[in-house]
């Protein structure tokens, strides 16, 4: 899809490369460098939406009689891993088409800086990211127009650096002096390593080298090497080097990541205001994805693979790809688990967020960017139903 460029480009592009050092280029237990450089040369990979098959739930009455609307959501990542699986289940399992929704899903290999820049412009409907372009642009008094209305990953993927068991390294003041592998010196990959370590009372810029040594393989190649002292990487990148063999000691997390807003749903304020019933089924959907991945894990990696063939591990027989993507969910799954309600966010999560990126809360007018007032309609549906399907599927359904 050809992207859209838009005047808010500039301020996103500084602050939009987290969500970006995320995706499973990375996460993927066998990474190729081909593989990620034509990942990278796509400005976005979309793929639509199935109908339900006969081993889904029949879509309801009013959406049966009714076109599907075309809607475009997009993950702010180069590619998808298993821990995004619920999209696919969606897809498959017709519960988008429940909602009278047809959803062509993708990512955006830059991040949640380009994809909110895609969805200002109008290129793009709805974008799965996290808020740090929406938080910097507030910090300054700028309006982007965009707000997030259902609340996905309520902790953060960043929490704690890692040495090999070995290490002298002990606490972070041992870090002092020392340098720290990270995916890239973008501000993605660095953001909240950065704001950890201020947490932990050193300076990031004057008392650590941040070195970049890429991910996977890579990256466990240079630790291993000894060509860096730590490394800071996020949930899933760690479980993909642990799947190549790595063997990590974790420094301890920090006390603020395990409660923020890091990963939801979001689109432009005015879409929302005139398209709720769209939004409301976008999250209801996503919310039964979740449900049947959580319950069933191993049928939704396969899910995954049938949807989107890409994200199956290469080079390695089928039951140690299938061990290696459920080490993937096991390291997110704790973050999705439902908060009283699915999408939920809460007021300090934002103000914990806020504060990780060195923003005073005081100076974000929260009101406007994020909501709940969707969560109760997105919350209607039988999740022990949808428990009970994911525990009884024994095999993927064709498509």
């Amino acid at each position: 899809m050809k992207q859209s460029r838009s005047a808010v480009g500039p301020v996103l592009v500084a602050v939009g490369l987290l969500l970006a050092a995320c995706g499973s280029a990375a996460a993927n237990p066998v990474p190729s460098s081909t593989q990620a450089q034509a990942v990278a040369s796509k400005p976005a990979t979309t793929v639509t939406s199935t109908a339900a098959t006969a081993a889904a739930p029949k879509p309801s009455a009013v959406a049966s009689q009714k076109p599907l609307k075309h809607v475009s959501l997009r993950l702010a990542s180069p590619q998808l891993d298993a821990s995004k699986a619920n999209v696919a289940i969606a897809q498959t399992l017709g519960y988008f088409a429940q909602e009278g929704l047809d959803v062509e899903y993708g990512t955006v290999p830059q991040g949640v800086g380009e994809a909110s820049q895609m969805l200002a412009s109008g290129a793009i409907d709805y974008v799965n990211g996290g808020p740090d372009a929406v938080l910097a642009a507030e910090a300054r008094g700028q309006d982007l127009g965009l707000v997030f209305f259902y609340d996905e990953i309520h902790a953060s993927i960043f929490s704690a650096a890692a040495v090999l068991p070995d290490s002298p390294i002990k606490d972070y003041s041992d870090l002092k002096g020392k340098k720290v592998g990270v995916l890239s010196l973008d501000p993605g990959p660095t953001l909240l390593p950065k704001a950890i370590v201020r947490e932990k009372g050193l300076d990031p810029e004057s008392d650590i080298s941040w070195i970049a040594i890429g991910a996977g393989a890579q990256a466990f190649t240079a630790i291993q090497r000894k060509q860096v002292d730590a490394v800071f990487f996020w949930d899933t990148a760690y479980a993909s080097m642990e799947n190549l063999g790595a063997k990590f000691r974790y420094l301890s997390p920090s006390s603020q990541v395990s409660s923020i807003s890091y990963t939801g749903n979001f689109t432009k304020r005015t879409r929302l205001q005139n398209n709720r019933d769209e939004a409301v089924g976008l999250g209801r959907a996503l919310a039964k994805g979740t449900v049947f991945f959580l319950a069933n894990p191993e049928l939704s990696v396969r899910i995954l693979w049938q949807k989107y063939p890409e994200t199956k591990p290469q080079g390695i027989d089928e039951a140690t790809a299938l061990k290696s993507q459920l080490h993937i969910i096991e390291s997110r799954a704790d973050k999705v688990q439902m908060q009283g309600k699915w999408g939920l966010y809460t007021q300090p999560q934002w103000d914990n967020y806020a504060r990780l990126l060195n923003v005073d809360p005081a100076k974000i007018n929260f009101g406007r960017i994020y909501t709940n007032d969707l969560v109760d309609e997105m919350n209607k549906f039988d999740a022990a139903a949808i428990q009970k399907q994911a525990k009884e599927m024994t095999a993927v359904p064709k498509t």
